[in-house]
């Protein structure tokens, strides 16, 4: 008796060894890790509960998001932060300095555990009968890849009613878009006018400037504002004159800056001195 007493003393303190010495590696690594416990992502994130067979099997993604608009942006929120948690612990795992600890191979499980629950987003959904018994369970697993499919492309989960509806608001969207850059455009041309006017000193230059300003107002403001769709033929016709008009007021503005830099140029500046001292030589010449 005192035998076995002492068989079944020494297998508990081979027991509790381990588990003390398992607890310290582990309380030092959640510590390092900045993780509460190991509990800090679950397996599943959201339950959800079907009343038949039928539904059961035919729930899918598509149904989970379609149910709330919140949930796409919960899935992604749960998928990023779980994604940040895989990391932090895949880091760990390459480099750490707990890899000679005698329990260091039990903490390695408990840690793929926890990257086996991170590695997606995860919804129970449960057949409960009538009179509350579970029939049933399946799983939906929704990952980063799933997310950003249905993020970037709203339309897979939309009837066709909410998708031609969603088409017309895009294209509003696009032809608005298009009409403020023309209206952009137009607005830096007439700038770039008003910018260089009183520079011009060739006789007519600032009339015929003034009116190209004119003719680009009257002709595209009124023009882009009727245009109703976003690869209309009126959009060339548009573009055309724009380009007409903004390279002519380019050569209006250029025509007077090489009259200006020559008036600056050692040539001129050479010619005007010889003009000065023909002027003096010449007013000597009447006084005498």
């Amino acid at each position: 008796m005192a035998i076995l007493v002492a068989i079944i003393a020494i297998i508990i303190i081979f027991k509790i060894i381990p588990d003390q010495k398992y607890r310290k590696l582990q309380a030092a690594v959640l510590h390092d890790l900045g993780f509460p416990d190991w509990n800090i992502v679950s397996y599943y994130d959201e339950y959800v509960s079907v009343k038949s067979r039928q539904a059961l099997e035919k729930y899918d993604n598509i149904k989970y998001f379609k149910d709330d608009s919140q949930h796409l942006v919960r899935a992604e929120s749960i998928c990023t932060w779980k994604s940040t948690v895989a990391t932090t612990l895949k880091n760990f795992l390459e480099n750490n300095e707990y890899k000679t600890n005698s329990q260091y191979k039990r903490l390695v499980k408990q840690i793929n555990t926890v990257l086996d629950n991170a590695s997606a987003f995860r919804v129970c959904v449960r057949y409960i009968s009538s009179a509350g018994n579970n029939l049933g369970t399946k799983d939906i697993v929704i990952n980063q890849y799933i997310v950003n499919k249905f993020k970037n492309d709203p339309s897979l989960l939309m009837s066709k009613a909410e998708y031609n509806k969603f088409l017309k608001e895009q294209q509003k969207e696009a032809l608005s878009d298009k009409q403020h850059k023309y209206y952009e455009r137009v607005n830096s041309i007439i700038e770039y006018a008003n910018e260089n006017r009183e520079t011009l000193i060739i006789k007519g230059s600032q009339e015929r400037l003034d009116n190209l300003i004119a003719q680009l107002f009257d002709r595209t403001v009124n023009s882009i504002k009727k245009i109703k769709t976003i690869d209309s033929e009126e959009w060339d016709v548009i573009d055309e004159f724009v380009n007409r008009i903004n390279g002519e007021i380019i050569q209006v503005v250029n025509d007077n800056k090489r009259i200006l830099e020559y008036y600056e140029s050692p040539d001129f500046l050479k010619i005007k001195d010889t003009c000065e001292v023909l002027m003096s030589t010449q007013r000597e010449f009447n006084e005498y």
